[in-house]
Formats: C-alpha cells, structure tokens, sequence
C-alpha cells in the first residue's frame, strides 16, 4: 500500500541531499511542477488533458531522479511475508485491511466492493472476509453523524460501536487471543473509523483490551523510521487566514477550495502557549509561530525537528464528478481503465496565513498562496522526525466512502520522513483538545514513545469522570512505527 508515494517522498529526500547541480536543478523542477499541480487542481478550472500532463511531467522526472540517486533502495527493498512474521514478536499482531472489487466472473463486471482481513502472526497468515464494504461504510458513516449529537450521546455511542465491532473486529477475535499489541492498517473507509472506540461484547472498548497502533503499511513493521532529526520543536498555531467575514461559514469544503473560507482558530493559540511552556520546562529548543508569521514559506524551511505540531484547519476536496464515475463506477475488464483526473494528494492540505486569498488565486511576495496540500507536504524536510500533531484539523471532512481526507495528509507527512503522525478525525472542544495535548504532551516529554504516550492518555480519559465520552477522546489516532515497537 503506498508504495508509490513513499518512492516519490524516498527519491526528494535524497536528491536534496546531493551536491551535484544537475540533481538540484530537477528538484526545484518538480517542486514547481508539484506546486502548479496544487494549485491548478484546487482552482477548480483544470481539464483532465492539463492534470494529467502535469502528473506525467512529474513522473518523468521523479523516474530520472530515481536512476541519477545512488542511495535510493529503502524503496525498493522487498519486504516479505516471512520477514513481517519474523518481526512479529509473541503477543504482537498484524491486521491489514483490503477493500477490493469482486469480479463476476460470467459477466466479466465488477461487482460491489468487498473487505477482507490479513490477520498475521509470528505463526500464521489468516484470511478473514468481512463481506461487503457499504454495510460497513453505513455503520461507519451513522456512528459519526451521531458524534455532535450531544443528548444521549454515550449511549448512542455506545449501540454504533457495537454494531462496528460486530461487523469488523468480532470475525477477528478467534485469532487474537492473548494478543497485546496489535498493528492496524486501514483501507478505504476504514481510514475514518476510531477502531479503538469499537466496543466489545462485555462493553469494553479494544482500547481497554489492545494496544492498538496504526500504520500505513506493512512495511513499516520491518523498515526501521529514519533517523537524524535535531532536538527541537517547531509549532504553528492560528495564522492569520486574512479576509475576515462577519458571516459564520461551514468549514466543510466543497468540489473547490474556492468556496471555502478559513475563520479564526484563537483557541490554537492557548493550545500552542501550555505546549510551548512544556517543552521549554523540559529544555528542548522551539520556535513558534504565530498568526502572521505561521506562513506556508516558513513551514518549507523547517528542517527535520523533532516535534513539528501544527494546530490549524485542514481540509479535504470532494472528487469531480468525471473523477467519481471513473473511480467508483465498476469497469469491465475487456475495456482499458480510465485514468483519474486528480491525485488525491491534491485534494487535501492545511490553511497558513493568508489561506483566505490563496484560495481566490492571490499569491504571497515570495510565491505561496497559504495552502499546503498533501502533495507539497511530501517536499517538506522531515527525515527522523519523532513526531507530526495535526490538530484541531478537519481532515475527515469529504464523502466518507473515500476515506482520502484522513489517508492524504497523513501518509504525506510520514512519507516526507515523520515516524508518527497524530491527527483528528472530527472536531472536539477546544477545552478537550488542550486537556488532551497536555497530557499527551506531558508523557511524551517525559520519555514515553509517542504510541505509549498516546495510549496512556487515552486510557487516562476513559477512566476519567468528564471526559470518559468517546467524543472527548477517540477522535485521535496517531499512525506511525515509533522507535520502541
């Protein structure tokens, strides 16, 4: 899963590296090229014809980069079944998750999409099929639409994740016996679900029963992360999105960036100050910034620190609808397949100063427009860094069946060097959000790994008398393969 992305984050990381002048030329090519890519793509006037001839120009240089980088092999390094179950040790293990189209084999038509599980250990490889995918994107999509709906909320809560657990995790449980500690990968929708608040039979929520860590890809569990980030924290919190409006406008975005605009997260700033105070009390350097200053620019200069925290909106695109009938609609197999209009790299990102003209078109002096897709992301400098905090970020706001809002930017930021990645999956108070950092923050200062510190406070809430409300606390999940696992 993935593969492809991490080739293209692999090859820049390394051709950044190089002295040679040739290399550098090339990079600063495709980063252009990924930039005019964004930015066409999010104008909402791009046809197919100019997408794809951008995306092929990238691909040609990315292949030639790839040919010209001696070094690049993490990539390419082939990772097997064998050596993932070695990894494994006991109590530890693997369920990777795959929607995919079944074929009526008479009519050579495609059929609904189905979900199955790899369930693996350091013994066996089980396949468990879990039916079809709208059934469980259904009870995906009901458990969060009762999120906001505060009155009998828990209890509410509490019937859906039933049902999720039934339909996703029950088939799984004759082979996770005695297990601890157990690797996640998602596919499609299952990007938006907060496995951890799925509960039980016994009313228990699996993150009473497992350690439950998220990863993009099998691979992780047997590529060591990358290393070499320096010792300090960069923050960046409310930007000033510019253009202010007296009209309270959603923030769920439509088919075009155009139509959204970015209000004022004050509530990130008090979140950014506690968390600056903590670092600092523990001696680390950092660096904040801050409304005007929390620039695009200023975030593609970061170098690889060790905490990159970044409190602001996030958004996600909804597919055209020449991109929904050529992606959901089934093909047959005697016809070529068509070609997606749009990487969905394109259709997600994060809003920095200014964000409010960069959607007009309005570009910076120094050539930004305030909005960092996904797609730039894999640019930014990140190698070793220990940890990526998307907060009180929408990044699931889209259609729920495609899962990309959630997928894109997280997978950016590991790919551009992140070990782990914390983000959100739907927007809780303030005063829930900076309880929660805090003591996140807290642990993780303290020395636990990123995963344990983010268990412990998870556990910390359920059994807490305010915040034991799912709402409070399973919005957040942090993927990644931290150092200690």
């Amino acid at each position: 899963k993935g593969l492809l992305l991490r080739i293209s984050s692999e090859i820049s990381a390394l051709a950044k590296k190089s002295q040679d002048p040739a290399i550098k030329k090339q990079i600063d090519e495709l980063n252009a090229l990924k930039t005019q890519l964004s930015h066409l793509t999010l104008s909402g006037k791009a046809k197919a014809s100019q997408i794809n001839a951008l995306e092929s120009k990238i691909g040609d240089i990315e292949m030639l980069l790839g040919q010209k980088v001696s070094h690049f092999k993490r990539s390419k390094t082939e990772v097997t079944p064998k050596q993932i179950q070695q990894k494994l040790k006991a109590g530890q293990t693997l369920v990777d998750f795959l929607v995919y189209k079944e074929i009526d084999l008479k009519t050579r038509e495609g059929k609904k999409e189905q979900v199955i599980a790899l369930v693996v250990n350091n013994e066996a490889i089980k396949l468990v099929k879990l039916g079809a995918l709208e059934g469980i994107t259904d009870a995906i999509e009901n458990y969060r639409l009762k999120i906001p709906n505060h009155e009998k909320r828990s209890q509410i809560l509490g019937q859906q994740a039933q049902t999720l657990y039934q339909k996703i995790w029950q088939p799984l449980e004759p082979y996770l016996q005695n297990q601890k500690t157990v690797y996640i990968i998602p596919d499609g929708s299952l990007h938006l679900l907060p496995f951890k608040a799925m509960k039980n039979t016994q009313g228990d929520y699996l993150a009473q029963k497992y350690q439950l860590i998220t990863l993009a890809s099998a691979r992780d569990i047997v590529l060591p992360p990358l290393e070499g980030a320096t010792n300090s924290a960069v923050i960046f919190a409310n930007p000033d999105y510019g253009q202010k409006t007296e009209k309270t406008k959603s923030r769920t975005m439509g088919r075009y960036l155009k139509e959204a605009h970015f209000d004022s997260l004050k509530g990130t700033q008090e979140e950014a100050s506690a968390i600056e105070a903590m670092i600092k009390n523990a001696n680390q350097p950092i660096v904040v910034y801050a409304q005007k200053d929390a620039t695009e620019q200023q975030i593609n200069d970061v170098k690889s620190p060790k905490i990159l925290h970044i409190a602001t909106h996030g958004f996600y695109l909804e597919p055209s609808d020449l991109e929904e009938e050529n992606t959901l609609k089934p093909q047959s197999l005697n016809k070529q397949p068509i070609k997606q209009v749009t990487n969905p790299l394109t259709r997600s990102g994060l809003a920095f100063t200014n964000a409010n003209f960069g959607v007009k078109g309005i570009k910076q002096a120094d050539g930004t427009d305030g909005i960092l897709t996904s797609l730039e992301v894999l640019s930014l400098d990140l190698e070793g860094t220990d940890l990526v905090v998307l907060s009180a970020c929408n990044t699931g706001v889209g259609k729920i069946k495609t899962g990309e809002g959630v997928y894109s930017l997280n997978r950016a930021f590991q790919e551009a060097g992140a070990k782990t990645v914390l983000s959100t999956l739907w927007e809780i108070s303030d005063e829930g959000t900076n309880k929660f950092m805090q003591s996140f923050y807290k642990r993780f200062l303290n020395g636990m790994s990123a995963q344990q510190a983010m268990q412990a406070t998870q556990t910390e809430f359920i059994q807490s008398k305010d915040y034991n409300d799912p709402f409070y606390w399973a919005a957040f999940v942090m993927t990644g393969m931290d150092s200690t696992h």
